[in-house]
């Protein structure tokens, strides 16, 4: 049986580039979103994830000149990157290993005030010269801090997209918009 879209895949704005996602993810939605992603978690092959990267690739694709850039893992093994080479196998372009983890703690386990500090080291510095566009892959999306991070650590690309299973981050109202509500 396929996974099938509970709805559209999502495209926000965030600063200077762009976050796509196949599903929103809220704490009280669909536990199915949790147990896919645990599923998930910690597998580097690309079994797992050819018919998700399947999905995302139709959903936003096709693409062109572009290399994928795994979000970094603490773990040994890293899910990002797996997504990232099932994204390779069906549209041909190549995985680059371009982002190396200064964290050594789990993203998990963070506050929001302590995302907002996530940082990388950039593992190779000529990576795009041939490329046009440049796209993180990471599971989820929660506050944005990892894309923020790759894209300046990768020196802000003209072209900078970030895909992913869910994101978070759509799902979540503005404050202003609350406390417009609760006044």
């Amino acid at each position: 049986m396929g996974l099938t879209r509970i709805r559209e895949p999502i495209t926000r704005e965030e600063g200077q580039f762009r976050v796509l996602s196949l599903f929103p993810w809220r704490r009280n939605g669909p536990r199915a979103f949790s147990w896919l992603v645990q599923s998930l978690k910690r597998h580097d092959e690309i079994e797992p994830w050819l018919e998700i990267s399947a999905n995302l690739l139709n959903a936003f694709g096709p693409i062109e000149s572009a290399i994928f850039v795994p979000v970094p893992s603490t773990h040994k093994r890293n899910h990002a990157l797996g997504f990232a080479k099932a994204l390779s196998h069906w549209s041909g372009m190549p995985v680059v290993e371009a982002l190396g983890a200064i964290e050594k703690k789990q993203q998990k386990r963070m506050g929001r005030g302590e995302r907002a500090d996530i940082r990388f080291e950039r593992a190779i510095w000529d990576f795009c010269t041939e490329y046009t566009n440049v796209i993180v892959v990471d599971d989820v999306v929660t506050t944005g801090a990892t894309a923020r991070a790759a894209y300046h650590t990768l020196g802000r690309p003209q072209h900078f997209e970030v895909w992913c299973l869910l994101d978070r981050v759509s799902t979540t109202p503005a404050r202003g918009l609350l406390s417009q509500i609760s006044n």
